[in-house]
C-alpha cells in the first residue's frame, strides 16, 4: 500500500508520501518560519504522528514560500537521504537556507527534469516537467510556477499526477507529448487559479479524485468556475474544507480517499 497525505497547510503544498516498507518521502512543505511557519508547527508534528523519523528524499517543487518555506524546519530536524529540486530556482531566504543546510548535513542535491525518475520499493516516480537544464537564481521575470516541477507517480497499476503549479500552456505541452498519462487521482495544479485549467485535458486524464491544496489567499483562488469544471468530472477533495486528506493507494489500482482535521500534535480526528 501506498499512502500519500495532502497536508493541511493552507495555501501552499506539503504531500507526504509512504509505503508500507518504510520508505517516506515530502514533496514541499508550504510556507515557513516567518510566515505561517508550517514546517515547524504543522509538518514536524504530523510526521512525528505518524511515525516517520527519516526522509528518503525531500524534493521541492520550485522555490516559491508556499512550497519551498517549510522545508527549511523539516530538514534542519529530520535525517533526509536526498533534496531533489529543479534547476529553475530563485535565490531567496529559503533556498538559501536549504542550500546551506544540506551542504552542511551532506544531503546529495539531486538536479531533475524531464526523464528523471527514481524507484523506492515499488514506488515510482517520474519527472515530466520541466524540461531538463535550467538556470539558478532566476530573475522575477521568469515565471517560476511554468517551470516548477511535475510527478507521474506509479504504483503498481495505480497512478498518481501531482502537479505542482504548472500553467495552463505547460499542462497542453504535456498532453499534446503524451506525458500526462490517465491517473486515478490529480493534484490540482496551482491551487485552482484559472491560469492552470484545461477542461478537455482533464477530460483524457480522467481521474476519479482530484486533491485541492487550499487556505486563505489574496490571490482569489481558487476560481470558481474552475471548481465547477473539476465537481462536474470527480470527486473533488479540498484542504481548507476537509482538512488533511489521504489516498490509500494499492497495487491492484484501487484508490481510496479520505480526509480528517489534524490536531496541534500532528494526529488527526
Amino acid at each position: 500500500m501506498l499512502r500519500i497525505h495532502f497536508i493541511d497547510v493552507g495555501y501552499g503544498d506539503a504531500i507526504l508520501l509512504h509505503d508500507d516498507c518504510g520508505h517516506a518521502l515530502l514533496v514541499d512543505g508550504g510556507y515557513g518560519a516567518g510566515e505561517t511557519d508550517q514546517g515547524r508547527q504543522t509538518i514536524l508534528p504530523y510526521l512525528h504522528a505518524h511515525g516517520i523519523t527519516q526522509l528518503v528524499a525531500v524534493i521541492c517543487t520550485h522555490s516559491h514560500p508556499d512550497h519551498a518555506g517549510g522545508l527549511v524546519d523539516v530538514v534542519r530536524a529530520v535525517p533526509v537521504t536526498q533534496f531533489i529540486r529543479p534547476a529553475w530556482e530563485q535565490t531567496n531566504a529559503y533556498t538559501m537556507a536549504l542550500s546551506e543546510l544540506c551542504a552542511a548535513r551532506n544531503i546529495p542535491v539531486s538536479i531533475a527534469g524531464r526523464g528523471t525518475e527514481w524507484k523506492w520499493g515499488n514506488v515510482h516516480i517520474s519527472v515530466v516537467h520541466p524540461p531538463a537544464g535550467g538556470a539558478d537564481s532566476v530573475d522575477d521575470a521568469i515565471d517560476l510556477n511554468a517551470h516548477s516541477m511535475a510527478l507521474d507517480v506509479r504504483f503498481g497499476r495505480a497512478r498518481v499526477l501531482l502537479l505542482a503549479d504548472i500553467t495552463t500552456p505547460v499542462l497542453r505541452e504535456l498532453h499534446s507529448a503524451g506525458l500526462l498519462p490517465p491517473a486515478a487521482l490529480i493534484k490540482i495544479p496551482h491551487h485552482g487559479h484559472r491560469d492552470a485549467y484545461d477542461e478537455s485535458i482533464l477530460r483524457a486524464i480522467a481521474p476519479q479524485h482530484a486533491v485541492l491544496t487550499i487556505g486563505a489567499n489574496p490571490y482569489g483562488a481558487p476560481a470558481p468556475d474552475v471548481i465547477s469544471g473539476y465537481e462536474a468530472l470527480c470527486t473533488l477533495w479540498r484542504t481548507d474544507r476537509d482538512g488533511t486528506i489521504t489516498a490509500e493507494v494499492s497495487a491492484g489500482g484501487s484508490v481510496t480517499v479520505s480526509a480528517r482535521k489534524c490536531k496541534e500534535d500532528g494526529s488527526t480526528r
